[in-house]
């Protein structure tokens, strides 16, 4: 019996443990960490040679392609057309004019001409009439170098280039200018009369041309600059304004105040002959080399300049080369047109001193010898 009574509390205490176990919380193990797998090394893949890519074939445009600019022609000088404007047309301008006009007909240029006749309001209008016209270029001997400013802004704002001749004016648009030696011309003269000092005590008259004209100015201090060191001589000034009737009239007043006046200078000669009749009406008409003479020296070479020193009772002329200064104008107008750059934009043309010995004789380089 008693082996009997064992069995069922042992199957007992067997299924109260398994019960227990089961409710019991389970305590987590931890799980293994995996190793990671070892990777497997790939090769490292080579590229493959490029092959070039073929280059792309041009495609020929559709349109006509656009030329690349190129320069204006030049103009030819058989196409242009320049304006003249002059101050007045005496002997002098008509003798520069000639050698403007010879060369305009050597390159084929045509010439519109105007004569202000010495009216500066005048001149001004002409010009504008030019810049109306279209001319190509405009040419001019100023009546004024101060009014004349106002129809050189006219044609710079046209576009319209500008030379000017004989006459200068001071303006940044005048491409060139064509003019004498005014300096020199005068310093001629006075060199003339220099080399006449006796050392006693003279008078001498200086006989001056318009104030509002370079030349005049110029002529001027030339002359007393080359007397400067001469202390004997004593210079007055007479102004002209380039007017014949007033030298006559400041020759006759000077000659009436000092019968002895000793020397004359002459701005220009083609008030001679009125020179003339003032000394003449003094009394005090001589050649050179007589008793009594007024050495007189003037400046253009004129005929009646050129003709009083053949005479005799005229010392010395200084002969401008007019006509080249007139070419050098028309020449140096037509290289502006073209676009070109004049060598020398203030050009200047000295005179020559011929001597009553020695003016016959050459003739031929004293324009008014033949051009009359």
């Amino acid at each position: 019996m008693k082996g009997k009574q064992w069995f069922p509390v042992l199957s007992l205490a067997l299924v109260l443990s398994v019960v227990l176990a089961g409710c019991a919380p389970a305590t987590p193990q931890p799980q293994p960490t995996a190793a990671p797998p070892t990777a497997e090394a790939k090769p490292t893949p080579v590229p493959p040679t490029p092959t070039p890519a073929p280059k792309p074939t041009a495609v020929p445009p559709t349109a006509t392609p656009v030329p690349k600019p190129t320069a204006a022609p030049t103009k030819s000088p058989k196409e242009m057309v320049i304006g003249v404007s002059l101050d007045k047309l005496f002997l002098g301008r008509q003798a520069e004019m000639a050698g403007v006009r010879k060369a305009a007909e050597e390159l084929g240029v045509k010439l519109l001409e105007l004569v202000a006749d010495n009216d500066p309001q005048l001149q001004n209008t002409q010009i504008e009439s030019f810049i109306t016209q279209g001319v190509d270029a405009i040419m001019i001997v100023a009546v004024d170098n101060t009014a004349i400013l106002t129809a050189i802004d006219k044609a710079e704002a046209a576009g319209i280039p500008v030379v000017t001749f004989d006459r200068k004016v001071d303006h940044d648009w005048i491409a060139y200018h064509s003019g004498l030696d005014s300096y020199a011309d005068g310093k001629a003269c006075g060199e003339y009369v220099k080399s006449l000092n006796d050392g006693k005590p003279h008078l001498v008259l200086n006989l001056l041309g318009a104030l509002n004209d370079d030349n005049a100015i110029q002529r001027r201090d030339g002359f007393e600059d080359a007397l400067k060191s001469e202390t004997n001589l004593t210079i007055i000034q007479e102004p002209t304004d380039w007017n014949a009737d007033k030298a006559l009239n400041a020759v006759t007043n000077v000659l009436t105040a000092h019968p002895d006046l000793w020397a004359i200078e002459v701005p220009s000669d083609f008030m001679q002959d009125s020179i003339k009749t003032a000394i003449q009406e003094a009394g005090k008409l001589h050649v050179a080399g007589e008793p009594g003479h007024i050495i007189v020296c003037t400046i253009d070479g004129a005929e009646p300049g050129y003709r009083a020193t053949v005479e005799g009772w005229t010392d010395a002329v200084v002969a401008l080369p007019l006509f080249d200064l007139g070419r050098a104008a028309l020449e140096n107008m037509v290289l502006v047109i073209q676009g070109g750059t004049p060598k020398v934009k203030d050009q200047r043309f000295p005179g020559t001193l011929y001597t009553y010995k020695n003016a016959a004789q050459n003739a031929d380089k004293i324009w008014g010898a033949t051009f009359k």
